[in-house]
């Protein structure tokens, strides 16, 4: 993978560009490639990996449109990482680390001529599974909403809530320790709801095994 400069208007912003997977099953699948990204102010502590995007497995590219790279006072430095998802949910490891310097940051992505990628309403498979003693969960959200994710036994007994706050559209990453827990199946369960009105539920199963 790598990263350039990428200019629209009066603006510079980062564009990722990769070699296309040619697997059939990643090169056909809907959010085939997950692109995620960690921040920090020069000289700073580096932030959490956050994913803030999806590609299709036809596609090469990605432009970050959350960064301008032009920009006065604080410098800024990105770094970003992808890797690919099959239609059975298998994910490949991460890419090698790219990284890019800029100024300017804004989290909320805005319309600036670059095309915006648009979300869906998804919960992916956790990553890996089976697992030992920690996975990773990934979701998105098409709307802003209050979002509940919660991991239940197969008794259907709550163990963890993973989240529970409002948040904005995007793509999200959270990952679940299991010190405590013993091997078996385990239910994980998204709702997505506003005003009270449930706009996204979804339910999947992961396996511990110590």
């Amino acid at each position: 993978m790598a990263v350039t400069s990428y200019q629209i208007g009066d603006n510079s912003y980062p564009k990722l560009t990769w070699t296309q997977n040619n697997e059939p099953d990643v090169f056909i699948a809907n959010n085939a490639y997950e692109i995620q990204r960690r921040t920090r102010q020069v000289p700073g502590s580096w932030g959490n990996w956050s994913t803030i995007g999806y590609r299709d497995g036809s596609d090469d590219f990605y432009v970050d449109n959350e960064i301008i790279i032009e920009g006065t006072g604080s410098i800024y430095q990105a770094e970003y990482r992808i890797r690919a998802i099959d239609e059975g949910n298998h994910y490949s490891p991460f890419s090698s680390v790219v990284s890019i310097y800029f100024g300017q940051f804004n989290p909320h992505k805005v319309n600036t001529g670059v095309q915006v990628y648009v979300y869906d309403y998804q919960l992916l498979q956790s990553y890996p599974n089976p697992f030992n003693p920690s996975t990773t969960i990934s979701y998105s959200l098409a709307q802003d909403a209050d979002v509940t994710l919660r991991v239940y036994d197969i008794l259907g007994t709550q163990v963890a809530e993973l989240v529970n706050e409002p948040q904005d559209a995007g793509s999200y990453s959270v990952n679940f320790k299991a010190d405590n827990l013993s091997s078996g199946v385990y239910i994980y369960r998204i709702v997505a709801s506003k005003n009270g009105r449930i706009l996204f539920t979804d339910v999947k199963q992961m396996i511990l095994l110590r």
